[in-house]
């Protein structure tokens, strides 16, 4: 193909025969071009798919993007028709084309100086592409991203190119959030909201969902800090937390007051892209929470009183099941007996470890390395009568002895007070 140079200087355009410049609506996917201004661009015999890009000669990503673009035209010759269009001077894209390296291969048309166009296919960035139909529809708005062999054969044959909607493109609005005007329109997003109580909204409610394709939410709303660290941590339970006595009153409902959730429950969401590792998105809350608390919440390792179930070495009883029906039974009154059958013996560590941070039970840890079902009939008060638990756990082979160990604790202190910027410029 021959280079061919259309200056459109809108006499050539003639644009008195197509419209005041006032009355002109812009494009969009579905649309269909005005046919006289289809005509004034179209310069083959008859009607093939047209790709329009538009492009500067600043545009690094432009200029990149000229070589596929050459080579699919000379790939399908009559049976396509890549056309680029410019607002900068004819001149100044003579000697562009004439110079740069990578320009200066070019055999595909172009347009220069235009004004039009523009306002019927406005963008905001450019390369900026406009799949056109033979017949003058608009089939897609993309970047360069989405010029693929897949797509321009697609494309040549008469269908539609495989883009989504979304990549149309929006222009941001500061009067508005970057969230409502992103959502949709950005393949990743990471957004955070963190307000107090919502009155008129149920307590407690917590979960995940996703957002568009590539996008994840977590929410959490009307939940005091502990229940949403628990969560985002893995149902821990609440004496894993060391909570600095200046806090205690923002966190703990000490008094058990009925209306301290008003002032101590918060609603907190986060949207992430759905490839971060749970663990990452755990550090992402855990900073967001701390930020927006002004205080300092971390994991660390913490040297502590526990206790520990281990079998006892040799011992001629060591717990199993006998199958048969599920039951477990462990917060009986007192006086009752505590069952556990047919269920794996986390069931009761974690019971051991539940209740409220204010209870201050002890961690109890499983150092059983059992796996197993079994079946466990407590004769105690409670199981969180250590004294008792441990007597009651003999006959099966178990021992639940106190230690002193290094483990994972949620910490949460005042926040360090640190200059942000200890250096002026």
């Amino acid at each position: 193909m021959k280079k061919a140079a259309l200056l459109c200087v809108m006499a050539m355009l003639c644009l008195s025969d197509i419209t005041n410049a006032q009355n002109i609506k812009a494009l969009s996917v579905g649309d269909y071009i005005p046919q006289k201004l289809f005509n004034s661009i179209y310069k083959k015999t008859h009607q093939v798919p047209t790709l329009v890009e538009f492009f500067l000669t600043t545009c690094g990503s432009c200029i990149k993007g000229f070589p596929p673009l050459n080579q699919f035209q000379k790939q399908y010759g009559d049976s396509i028709q890549i056309l680029l269009v410019s607002s900068e001077t004819k001149q100044k894209l003579s000697q562009f084309f004439t110079k740069n390296t990578i320009a200066k291969t070019n055999n595909l048309s172009w347009i220069a100086e235009d004004t039009l166009l523009s306002q019927y296919l406005p963008f905001e960035a450019v390369p900026h592409l406009v799949w056109i139909a033979g017949d003058g529809k608009i089939l897609a708005i993309s970047g360069t991203e989405y010029l693929t062999e897949t797509n321009i054969k697609s494309f040549v044959a008469g269908n539609p190119p495989n883009i989504p909607l979304s990549v149309v493109g929006i222009k941001y609005d500061p009067s508005t959030t970057l969230f409502n005007q992103a959502n949709g329109s950005s393949d990743r997003m990471h957004y955070s909201a963190f307000t107090g109580y919502l009155k008129g909204t149920s307590n407690n409610m917590y979960g995940k969902l996703p957002v568009g394709d590539q996008n994840t939410k977590w929410y959490y709303i009307n939940m005091g800090v502990l229940s949403i660290l628990q969560q985002v941590l893995g149902a821990i339970s609440a004496n894993r937390f060391v909570i600095d006595s200046s806090l205690i009153s923002r966190f703990i409902n000490v008094a058990d007051s009925p209306g301290l959730y008003l002032y101590n429950f918060y609603c907190y969401e986060l949207t992430l892209p759905k490839d971060i590792p749970k663990d990452d998105a755990a550090c992402i809350i855990l900073n967001d929470l701390s930020r927006f608390l002004n205080v300092s919440i971390s994991v660390d390792s913490i040297t502590t009183s526990c206790y520990v179930l281990k079998k006892i070495s040799r011992a001629k009883n060591i717990v199993s099941s006998k199958r048969g029906t599920p039951e477990i039974n462990l917060f009986t009154p007192s006086g009752h007996e505590k069952v556990l059958k047919n269920q794996p013996l986390s069931r009761l560590i974690k019971a051991m470890n539940s209740g409220k941070w204010k209870d201050a039970r002890p961690v109890v840890i499983d150092e059983t390395g059992i796996t197993y079902p079994v079946d466990i009939r407590l004769q105690v008060t409670s199981i969180n009568k250590i004294p008792e638990m441990q007597k009651a756990l003999l006959p099966y082979g178990l021992q639940l002895e106190p230690v002193i160990r290094k483990i994972p604790m949620v910490v949460i202190k005042p926040r360090a007070n640190k200059t942000l910027l200890p250096i002026k410029f």
